[in-house]
């Protein structure tokens, strides 16, 4: 049995009480302290960090530095092509979005190592120049690309049923062209 009485064994606070309650809590007077739903004077709520009315200026989108252009960086900016977005959609971006790619480059590298243990590590001797892959490691869509190049597909929707058929189709077609087929087709057609 706890020494506190439960929640709903006390009674309901007054007036004074909830402004004495807020005024301890350091929310002073004029503002509504988290979860006070019985105040009238709440404002409504952002959708992010510095959100406005539709009203934020829009700013290029950050892009990786060139030098990341041997690694993650051709698979973010087939992801994220350059155009304005609002500082958040940025923030986004450079957080999230550079998690993403630099995610789905390790997976490629991975499959790479498992490639080059099979087939050694002379590019001239794998049996295909471009070995077609599909990256999976993020939810949602699986991204073909190739082992011998940076070529990245924008992806296919994993919710749809024949996901993997599409997927590994873009991936044979790159690899078959002999690292040639480089046509991406928007997500929304897939």
């Amino acid at each position: 049995m706890p020494d506190h009485p439960v929640p709903q064994d006390r009674p309901p606070l007054d007036d004074a009480q909830r402004r004495d309650l807020v005024e301890k809590a350091g929310y002073g007077s004029a503002t509504t302290p988290p979860g006070d739903l019985t105040s009238a004077t709440q404002t409504s709520p952002q959708v992010g960090p510095n959100s406005l009315s539709g009203e934020e200026e829009l700013q290029d989108s950050w892009q990786p530095p060139r030098g990341l252009s041997t690694t993650w960086g051709p698979y973010f900016e087939a992801m994220f092509p350059p155009r304005p977005v609002t500082a958040w959609i940025n923030f986004k971006r450079m957080s999230a979005g550079v998690n993403i790619a630099r995610r789905l480059w390790d997976q490629r590298e991975e499959m790479r190592d498992e490639y080059e243990a099979f087939h050694g590590t002379n590019h001239a001797q794998w049996p295909a120049q471009h070995p077609g892959i599909v990256l999976d490691a993020v939810q949602w869509v699986a991204h073909p690309a190739c082992l011998a190049c940076h070529w990245f597909h924008q992806g296919v929707a994993m919710q749809k049923a024949d996901w993997q058929d599409r997927a590994a189709e873009l991936a044979l077609r790159h690899q078959a062209s002999d690292g040639a087929y480089l046509f991406a087709v928007p997500m929304s057609d897939l």
